[in-house]
């Protein structure tokens, strides 16, 4: 399935976009999430394109970051493997800030070692 989603008690959100697929996909799924039932820190989601094979509008993009922000998120990581994918993933990260949605992004190969990062410093949601 190109878009899908793990939950996980005590653990981020995270959106698996793989291959092809539709933006209408993307923002269903997102608009699917209900946090109220949700016990994850920080409600924090993670937007793993590191397979996929979409490239996304500027347009795209600000909508997006309008439904993740809306959608009660507190925090939002995006792991990128393509450098197209990293610059997609900076802009939807100056998006969603704009908005009051703090997005980090990282390079794929950077991920495990800041992952390690993250949980020392007492962050160990991800």
């Amino acid at each position: 399935m190109p878009v899908s989603v793990a939950r996980a008690k005590g653990r981020p959100i995270w959106f698996f976009l793989q291959g092809h697929y539709g933006f209408a996909d993307v923002l269903s799924f997102i608009a699917a999430i209900d946090l109220k039932g949700v016990d994850a820190p920080n409600d924090a989601c993670v937007l793993d394109i590191r397979d996929s094979e979409e490239t996304r509008s500027a347009q795209e993009l600000r909508t997006l970051a309008r439904h993740l922000a809306e959608s009660g998120f507190e925090s939002c990581f995006v792991i990128a493997s393509r450098d197209v994918h990293y610059g997609l993933g900076r802009m939807l990260s100056v998006y969603a800030e704009n908005r009051g949605l703090p997005v980090k992004v990282f390079r794929a190969e950077a991920w495990e070692g800041k992952r390690g990062h993250i949980q020392s410093a007492g962050e160990d949601h991800l």
